[in-house]
């Protein structure tokens, strides 16, 4: 049998630089959502395939990466068991394996999207001559008599 070569194929896009991709070599089955920008890209959450050796069915996996898990933990798709479901084909795994990233897929866009809004609504003036925060070099707005990070809160 030949080595299968790895493949990766964009299988759903949604607004935001959103993706959903699927990737599979020899060892399994991978799908996962990710946001590519100016500067990379940023993988949110994951599932995966595996064949089990010992019985020959196949286990489908999750995984929701740290930077938006404490927005999904009180959703539907979050579970702190990892394993999504044991089937006998690996074709019903692979499906189930879809099913869940794209509902994850979803429920990301949706944040970015509300998080969009907001910042739209509460946008601060910006200041040019306002500092980098020394935390996580992200834009700093003037707060009172001190500026504060955008991203992570901190003051400066």
């Amino acid at each position: 049998m030949s080595k299968q070569e790895p493949l990766e194929v964009t299988v759903g896009q949604l607004d935001n630089g959103l993706k959903i991709k699927y990737t599979h070599d020899s060892l399994g089955a991978l799908l996962y959502c990710e946001r590519v920008g100016s500067v990379g890209s940023t993988k949110y959450a994951r599932t995966s395939v595996h064949e089990s050796p010992n019985t020959g069915r196949y286990v489908v996996l999750h995984e929701i990466y740290p930077s938006v898990q404490r927005f999904l933990e009180n959703t539907d798709i979050f579970s702190s068991n990892p394993v999504l479901g044991d089937y006998t084909t690996r074709r019903n795994a692979v499906k189930k394996a879809a099913r869940w990233i794209e509902k994850a897929g979803q429920k990301i866009h949706s944040i970015f999207k509300n998080k969009e809004e907001k910042t739209k609504k509460e946008s601060p003036k910006l200041d040019s001559n306002a500092p980098f925060c020394d935390t996580c070099w992200h834009i700093t707005v003037k707060n009172g008599s001190c500026y504060k990070c955008l991203n992570c809160g901190s003051s400066i």
